[in-house]
């Protein structure tokens, strides 16, 4: 209620009451002078006495009901007001939820970059020194090659998919999977795990009022998207295969077709073209039927 209403209510209350003063004093001074100056009329007058008090009853009667409408009312006006509150409490924790949420989303993807950049390998090449040159004898030299960050995962994937390449269930792809994974678990463990920590933490988190609508799965897309807009076409090939290894990783998966992370993949790189139907569709292409179903 506003203040202008508040007093306008207290201005009507107290015109109420003073007229009710005014009429009872009236009446109780127009019994005193017929009394005083008029000795005969006591006993008829006396009887009168019982209508004006029926009339005090009756009118304190309809103060009380007016008391209980006015009372009513107010708590009326208190229960809306209750619940604009809780409305505008409901909207600030959303908005400083949603805050908290995209700290935590960017900085869990600052150190996605982070733990990408920070993984490298050095392997031996060899190569031909001297090949070109006259009156010289071309010499064969092994040499220590860095790879960093990135192409970490164009390099160890040419050996993945050569152990993929004749596999046909999931199983095997497991098995294959996991004899390469092995090898550069140091590398790819942590990369991994906080990948599936920033699907969760969208997934998990409440961005509108209405937990089931479209917005709010669209909001969610969006994230994702930006996810996925960070991930190399090897990183995705990887995660590709990763999210098929073991049993453990089927909250992986589901996150990965619920969200269409895969509508970038390359299918020419994998190691069979037949492996894309380990997943749903719509880990690769995202329809109306979808969000409704989301």
């Amino acid at each position: 209620m506003s203040k202008s209403e508040s007093s306008k209510k207290e201005v009507s209350i107290k015109k109420i009451i003073w007229v009710s003063a005014i009429i009872v004093i009236i009446l109780w001074a127009s019994n005193f002078i017929l009394l005083a100056f008029d000795g005969n009329r006591r006993g008829v007058f006396g009887d009168m006495f019982g209508v004006v008090n029926s009339l005090f009853s009756g009118l304190a009667f309809a103060g009380i009901i007016i008391t209980i409408f006015l009372q009513s009312r107010e708590l009326k006006l208190q229960r809306d007001e209750l619940a604009e509150t809780r409305e505008e409490f409901k909207t600030q924790n959303l908005t400083l939820r949603l805050q908290r949420f995209e700290n935590t989303f960017f900085n869990m993807l600052s150190l996605h970059h982070d733990i990408v950049n920070n993984i490298d390998c050095q392997i031996e090449e060899a190569r031909i020194i001297g090949k070109n040159i006259p009156f010289s004898e071309p010499t064969r030299v092994i040499e220590m090659i860095d790879y960093k960050g990135r192409d970490v995962f164009e390099l160890h994937y040419s050996a993945l998919r050569k152990q993929l390449a004749n596999d046909e269930t999931i199983i095997d792809i497991s098995n294959s999977y996991g004899i390469e994974y092995k090898k550069h678990r140091n590398d790819f463990d942590h990369y991994f795990s906080n990948l599936y920590q920033i699907l969760t933490l969208v997934d998990s988190t409440q961005f509108t009022e209405n937990t089931e609508s479209i917005e709010e799965f669209e909001e969610k897309c969006k994230f994702i998207s930006l996810l996925g807009a960070q991930l190399s076409a090897y990183e995705l090939l990887w995660l590709f295969y990763n999210s098929l290894y073991m049993a453990t990783n089927k909250k992986f998966k589901r996150l990965i077709e619920k969200y269409s992370l895969f509508n970038n993949l390359g299918f020419d790189e994998l190691a069979d073209l037949s492996h894309v139907t380990f997943y749903e569709d719509s880990a690769y292409v995202r329809n109306e039927s979808e969000k409704s179903e989301s």
